[in-house]
């Protein structure tokens, strides 16, 4: 039984329940409003605010600044390709 500490660990640590927030007591694992049913509930309360990504834009530019890098270099790469090996060389005279 020296694992269930370890499992226990790991499956708090990656769990895809959210962050609980302070204020609120919840026996469940959180459920994140889809937007489908409208803005109240059936009792006619509104929904909950959404929850917000911590960091969200930072993690946005950490993925989007090297794919753009790596679009623009496979571009590049594959240009010189098509020129060296004359499957497409653009005409100059097309001013």
């Amino acid at each position: 039984h020296a694992m269930r500490p370890l499992f226990l660990l790991l499956r708090r640590t990656f769990s895809l329940q959210a962050p609980r927030q302070q204020g609120y007591s919840q026996t469940g694992p959180v459920r994140c409003y889809d937007g489908t049913a409208g803005a109240y509930t059936e009792c006619g309360a509104l929904h909950g605010r959404p929850m917000r990504m911590r960091l969200g834009g930072l993690r946005a530019i950490i993925v989007i600044v090297p794919s753009l890098f790596i679009g623009a270099t496979l571009s590049k790469e594959g240009a010189a390709f098509l020129e060296e090996n004359d499957i497409f060389v653009p005409d100059d005279d097309d001013d």
